[in-house]
C-alpha cells in the first residue's frame, strides 16, 4: 500500500530522476502517439491545449504534450513530475488537472487500485484544470494499452461522473491547435458558442473551419475516448433504469416516513400565512407524486421542503432566544445543539459502518450511503468553530440555519441511503476480493485529488484558510474535510474504519471538485440560493452525469448485479434539479443534484471495479 514510511494519502511530486526509469518520453509534435510500453505498464503523450497571456498581456495559447504512464510498478497511486513547472507557477494548476484525471481515470479503468500506478510528466504550461479531460483519456488509454489517434487534441475539465466541463480561452486554443498542425479539436458542449472575441464567429465550429480544423463538441469522457482512440469506452448509453423491486420498496417506505416528519413539523410550526401556504403546497406536491408512483420526485420535494421548514424553524427559535436572553445565551444554546448533533451523526455513522450482515456489493456502496453523515459531521464541526469565534447576530442566525439543515440530513438523507443499501440484493462478502482492499485503494486516489483541488483553489483562485467565518460555506467545508482526510492512517484498517475513511475521501473529492467547478465552470458564488447565472453548463452536467450512472446501472442489470444506491441517488438528485429549474432555489437544487450524481457515479464505478475482479 505504498512506499515504506510514506503515507499513501499525500500527493507525491517527484523529480525527473525518480521517474525517468518509468517514463522514456519522446514528444511527437501534432500527435498523441505511444512511445514506450512494457508488460508492467504503458506510456504515451497526451496533447493538452492551454490558453493564457503573453508578456504584453495579449491572448495566446499552446499545446503541452504531457507524458502519461499507467501500470503496476509496485507503487500504487499517482505521482506528478513537475520539475521546472513549480518555479513557473503552474504547479497547482497541473496538480488539479492530474489529480482529478488520475482518480476519474482509475475509476473508469475498473482496475485494482491497490496495484495501479499512474505517473504524469509535465514540462510546459497549463491554464488550470482544463487539461483534466485530456489527461483522463490518456490515463484510461494507458491502462488499456491503446494508442491515441494522431492529429486530435482537446480541452475541458473533468468531473467525478466523467462529464466534460466548460473552460476559457477557446479561440486562442483553436489557433494554437491549427498552428501545431492538429486537424481535430474536441471541446466541451457548453463551449461550442463563444462570444468573448468580437471579430470572430460565435460558433467555434465555424471559427475552427476557418482555421482548417474540425471542431467537435463532447459531453463526457466516453465521447472523448471514442474520438481520441477510435474505440468505445463502455457500452451504449441507456435510458433511466427503474429501481429494482426491493430498492423501490425501501425508498417508498423511507419517503413515506420523511413526509410524515414533514407533516408533523409543519403542524407544529407557528408562522406567517404565506410561509405556511408555501410549505403546505410543497408537502401536497410530494404526496401527489408519491400517490402517482413517482417516489424519486416525492422524495426530492419532501426533503427540500422539510429542510426548508427546519431551516425556518431554527432561525425563528434563534431570534426568539436573542430577544429573550441575548447573544451569549444563544451562542451557548447553539454550541450545545451543534455538539450534540455532531456526536449523534458520528455515532450513527459508526453504527452503520459496523454492520456485519452486508454482502460484497452492499459493502462497496456503504461509503456513499455514509456521505450525508460525513458531510454533517464536517459542517457541524466547522459551525462550532465559527460559533466560538463570532457571536454577532448575523453569525448566530446563520449558524442556527446550518444546524437545522444538518438535522434534516441526519434524520432523512442518511437514513434513507442506508435503508436503500440494506435492501439491495448482493452476493456474499467475498474473502478472495474483499471490499476493504478496493475501498482503501480508491481512498488513496480520492484524497490526493481532493488535496490537489484544494491547493489549486488556494494558490490560483485566491481561496485558503483565511476564508470568512461563515457557517456552512463550501470553502470552509472543504478545508474541514481536508483536515479529516489528512488524519486517515496510511494503511488498511478494519472494515468499519475503512467504510468511514472511504466516505470521508469520497466527500472530500466531490466537494473539493465543486469548490473549483462552481467558481470556474458554473460562475456560482453563493451555493445556498438564487438562480443560476448560466444554467446550461450546470443542466448539461446533471444530464450527462445521469447518463453515466444509467449506463453502468443498465450494464449491471444484465449481469444480475443491482446498483441500487447509485440508481437511487442519481434518480432523486435529478429530480432535485428538475423541480427547482428556473426558481429562486435553482442554485441549491442543481448543486444538490450534481453532488448526488457525482456520489452515485463514484459508487457505481467502484461497484464496477468490484464486479470485474476475479472471484466475483
Amino acid at each position: 500500500m505504498g512506499e515504506p514510511g510514506v503515507s499513501r494519502r499525500s500527493l507525491r511530486v517527484v523529480t525527473a530522476a525518480t521517474i525517468s526509469a518509468l517514463l522514456i518520453v519522446t514528444l511527437v509534435s501534432g500527435c498523441g502517439s505511444v512511445f514506450n510500453s512494457g508488460d508492467d505498464g504503458f506510456d504515451l503523450a497526451v496533447p493538452v491545449l492551454w490558453a493564457g497571456q503573453d508578456a504584453d498581456g495579449m491572448p495566446t495559447g499552446g499545446i503541452e504534450s504531457a507524458g502519461v504512464w499507467a501500470g503496476d510498478d509496485g507503487t500504487p497511486g499517482y505521482s506528478t513530475d513537475l520539475e521546472g513547472i513549480e518555479a513557473q507557477g503552474a504547479g497547482a494548476a497541473w496538480k488539479a488537472a492530474s489529480g482529478t484525471a488520475a482518480s476519474v481515470g482509475a475509476l473508469f479503468s475498473a482496475l485494482d487500485p491497490t496495484t495501479l500506478g499512474i505517473r504524469f510528466t509535465i514540462t510546459g504550461p497549463i491554464d488550470g484544470p482544463s487539461g483534466g479531460a485530456a489527461l483522463t483519456v490518456g490515463v484510461i488509454a494507458a491502462t488499456r494499452h491503446q494508442q491515441l489517434q494522431p492529429g486530435v487534441t482537446m480541452t475541458g475539465t473533468i468531473t467525478p461522473d466523467g462529464s466534460i466541463g466548460r473552460v476559457s480561452g477557446i479561440p486562442s486554443k483553436l489557433r494554437a491547435a491549427a498552428s501545431a498542425g492538429y486537424k481535430t479539436v474536441l471541446l466541451p458542449q457548453s463551449n461550442l458558442i463563444d462570444r468573448t472575441v468580437s471579430n470572430i464567429p460565435a460558433s467555434m465550429a465555424e471559427f475552427g473551419t476557418s482555421l482548417g480544423l474540425t471542431v467537435i463538441a463532447v459531453d463526457d469522457i466516453g465521447d472523448a475516448y471514442q474520438l481520441f482512440t477510435g474505440t468505445s469506452l463502455s457500452e451504449s448509453k441507456a435510458p433511466p433504469q427503474p429501481l429494482s423491486a426491493p430498492v423501490a420498496a425501501a425508498a417508498k417506505a423511507a419517503t413515506g416516513e420523511l413526509m410524515t416528519r414533514f407533516r408533523n413539523a409543519l403542524a407544529s410550526r407557528s408562522t406567517s400565512t404565506k410561509a405556511q401556504a408555501e410549505f403546505s403546497k410543497t408537502l401536497a406536491a410530494a404526496q401527489s407524486s408519491s400517490a402517482a408512483g413517482d417516489t424519486t420526485k416525492a422524495y426530492a420535494l419532501a426533503l427540500a421542503g422539510y429542510r426548508g421548514l427546519l431551516h425556518a424553524n431554527g432561525v425563528d427559535r434563534a431570534k426568539a432566544t436573542l430577544k429573550r436572553s441575548g447573544t451569549a445565551a444563544l451562542q451557548a444554546e447553539l454550541l450545545t445543539e451543534a455538539q450534540a448533533l455532531t456526536t449523534a451523526a458520528t455515532e450513527l455513522r459508526q453504527r452503520y459502518a459496523d454492520t456485519t450482515s452486508f454482502g460484497f456489493y452492499q459493502e462497496l456502496a456503504l461509503p456513499a450511503a455514509l456521505a450525508p453523515l460525513t458531510y454533517a459531521v464536517a459542517v457541524l464541526t466547522d459551525t462550532q468553530e465559527v460559533l466560538r469565534a463570532d457571536s454577532s447576530r448575523e453569525a448566530l442566525l446563520a449558524s442556527a440555519a446550518v444546524i437545522a439543515d444538518q438535522r434534516a440530513s441526519i434524520d432523512s438523507a442518511a437514513t434513507t441511503s442506508f435503508a436503500v443499501v440494506s435492501a439491495t440484493p448482493s452476493i456474499p462478502s467475498d474473502t478472495n476480493a474483499p471490499a476493504i482492499t478496493l475501498l482503501s485503494g480508491y481512498t488513496n486516489f480520492l484524497i490526493n485529488a481532493g488535496n490537489a483541488n484544494q491547493e489549486y483553489y488556494t494558490e490560483v483562485l485566491g481561496g485558503g484558510r483565511t476564508a470568512p467565518m461563515v457557517a456552512g460555506s463550501l470553502e470552509r467545508l472543504v478545508r474541514t474535510l481536508g483536515d479529516e482526510a489528512s488524519a486517515i492512517p496510511p494503511d488498511e484498517q478494519d472494515l468499519g474504519s475503512e467504510f468511514v475513511q472511504s466516505s470521508q475521501a469520497l466527500s472530500y473529492f466531490i466537494f473539493s471538485t465543486a469548490l473549483v467547478t462552481d467558481r470556474q465552470a458554473f460562475e456560482i458564488r453563493d451555493e445556498q440560493s438564487g438562480r443560476l447565472p448560466n444554467p446550461e453548463p450546470v443542466r448539461n452536467s446533471v444530464r450527462v452525469g445521469r447518463q453515466t450512472v444509467d449506463g453502468i446501472v443498465a450494464s449491471f442489470a444484465r449481469r444480475d448485479v443491482d446498483a441500487g444506491l447509485a440508481n437511487w441517488l442519481a434518480s432523486w438528485g435529478t429530480q432535485s434539479a428538475a423541480t427547482t429549474a428556473g426558481s429562486k432555489n435553482e442554485v441549491s437544487g442543481s448543486l444538490v443534484a450534481l453532488h448526488q450524481i457525482w456520489g452515485a457515479s463514484v459508487d457505481a464505478l467502484i461497484l464496477q471495479a468490484g464486479a470485474d475482479r476475479p472471484g466475483t
